[in-house]
């Protein structure tokens, strides 16, 4: 009996690992052009992708947005200055994409507020930056996904095309954009494969069970 337990518990674990086992993959984009002509205040931006190709069972658990030597041209007591960063849907059409990986500009109406609000339940905002120094000081910008920004973005590319939007309020020069995100792709066995090897081990069990 003690015999048959073990075996039991070890076609189990191995089910389990088998089920468990998981791949992981980095996916690392960049602008066209990297600087987003350098978010100019009297724009506003759009950055997407139409192949965004993931598998079924493949699921973005990480997401980072970075921004490299950003700063503003005036100091925060002159004026407002902000940055909204938004992840943009495009099942509406609202505002198409241009083709993969470029930017695209279009012109600031909204005289200093976020223009993807107009967007409505097809954006979310992943940030706002303020420049507390203008000019006087560089900073290495980088946006972590939170877990609620992590599901939209799951959402958003379930259809193969994914945006981010930048409203600039001010002009915000960089040394270059960069997104990226990791996925994790649950290694799942084929039901035959299961059904074969539970097969196999209840059948391993009674032989040996014959011969005991």
């Amino acid at each position: 009996m003690k015999t048959k337990l073990i075996i039991l518990v070890s076609a189990l674990t191995f089910v389990l690992f088998l089920t468990s086992n998981s791949f992981a993959a980095l996916y690392n984009f960049a602008p066209n052009p990297a600087n987003m002509y350098d978010l100019d205040h009297y724009r506003y931006y759009t950055w997407g992708w139409d192949n965004i190709n993931l598998q079924p069972n493949e699921k973005i658990v990480s997401a980072k947005l970075t921004i490299n030597q950003l700063y503003n041209w005036k100091p925060v007591t002159e004026e407002n200055n902000f940055l909204y960063m938004h992840l943009l849907d495009n099942s509406g059409n609202i505002q198409p994409f241009l083709p993969n990986n470029q930017v695209g500009v279009y012109t600031d109406a909204k005289g200093g507020t976020d223009n993807f609000l107009a967007w409505g339940g097809q954006q979310i905002l992943l940030d706002t930056y303020t420049d507390i120094d203008g000019p006087t000081t560089m900073i290495n910008y980088e946006h972590l996904f939170s877990q609620a920004q992590l599901d939209a973005l799951n959402l958003y590319a379930a259809d193969g095309i994914l945006g981010l939007g930048f409203d600039p309020d001010c002009h915000f020069y960089n040394k270059g954009i960069a997104f990226s995100f990791e996925t994790r792709t649950n290694a799942i066995p084929e039901p035959s494969t299961i059904l074969l090897l539970a097969t196999g081990l209840l059948g391993g069990i009674g032989l040996r069970r014959k011969h005991a």
